[in-house]
C-alpha cells in the first residue's frame, strides 16, 4: 500500500526521472539505510525499478516502473517524465536533487530548461528559487569550474532577467571561496556548499549563504 509519503517520493522522482538512495537519505529519510529499506519494499510492489550506473557509488538509479507511470496518468493526472539515463550527469544530478528538495522547504522551486523557459529568457539557470516575499533567485549547480569568459557571458545575460539573487551551490564546502574569488564581481551573487546548505535549512529554515564580496579572497 502506497503512503502519502511514498507518493511525494515518487513524485519528486518523476521530477528528475531517476533519483538515488543517497539522495533520499538526505532528504526524504534520515539516513541511507532507512531510504534503502523504503525503497526495497516498493521495488518488490513493482512501484519502482533499478538502473545500474557501473559506477562504485551510487550503484543504481531508482526509476519508476511501468505500473506507477501507469498510475501517475490514470490516478494523478500527472504525465510521467521521459528519461535518457546515462551515466554524464549524474553527480550533478544528485547534488541538483538534494539541492530541490531542502530549497523547496523555503519557497517554491521549480527546475527549468531550455525549451521550457529559452524563450522568455536571457540565461536559464538550473532552478528557480521563489520566496515567500516574491524574490526570484536563480539557482545554479556547479560541479566544475567553467572558463572566465563563460562566467562574463552568463552574467551578461542573467543581469538581463534581473534576478533578486544568483545562488551557487558547490559539492565541497572548500571550493566556496576560491570559486567566489573567481566568479565577475556581482552584488546580488551568493555562494555555499551543498552540505552547509542542508544544514542551515535544517536548522534555521534559511539557506544562509554568504554573499560573494564577502568570500573574496584579497
Amino acid at each position: 500500500m502506497l503512503t502519502d509519503r511514498d507518493i511525494e517520493i515518487l513524485k519528486f522522482i518523476n521530477i528528475y526521472g531517476r533519483t538515488f538512495l543517497p539522495v533520499l537519505g538526505r532528504t526524504f529519510f534520515n539516513s541511507e539505510q532507512q531510504a534503502r529499506n523504503r525503497i526495497n519494499k516498493l521495488y518488490n510492489q513493482n512501484i519502482v525499478g533499478y538502473w545500474n550506473t557501473n559506477l562504485i557509488t551510487p550503484r543504481r538509479a531508482i526509476v519508476l516502473s511501468s505500473e506507477a507511470k501507469n498510475y501517475f496518468e490514470d490516478e494523478l493526472d500527472i504525465t510521467p517524465k521521459k528519461v535518457q539515463l546515462g551515466m554524464t550527469t549524474i553527480y550533478h544530478n544528485m547534488v541538483e536533487q538534494m539541492a530541490h528538495y531542502w530549497l523547496s522547504q523555503v519557497g517554491s522551486i521549480e527546475r527549468t530548461s531550455v525549451a521550457k523557459h529559452g524563450a522568455t529568457m536571457h540565461h536559464v539557470p538550473d532552478m528557480i528559487l521563489t520566496l515567500p516575499n516574491g524574490a526570484r533567485i536563480f539557482v545554479e549547480i556547479e560541479m566544475q569550474r567553467k572558463s572566465r569568459p563563460r562566467y562574463d557571458d552568463i552574467f551578461f545575460k542573467a543581469v538581463k532577467d534581473n534576478p533578486a539573487q544568483v545562488l551557487y551551490i558547490l559539492p565541497q564546502a572548500d571550493q566556496v571561496q576560491s570559486f567566489a574569488s573567481f566568479l565577475p564581481n556581482w552584488d546580488r551573487v551568493m555562494v555555499i556548499d551543498i552540505d552547509t546548505l542542508i544544514e542551515n535549512v535544517q536548522k534555521t529554515g534559511k539557506v544562509g549563504a554568504k554573499l560573494q564580496n564577502d568570500l573574496r579572497i584579497g
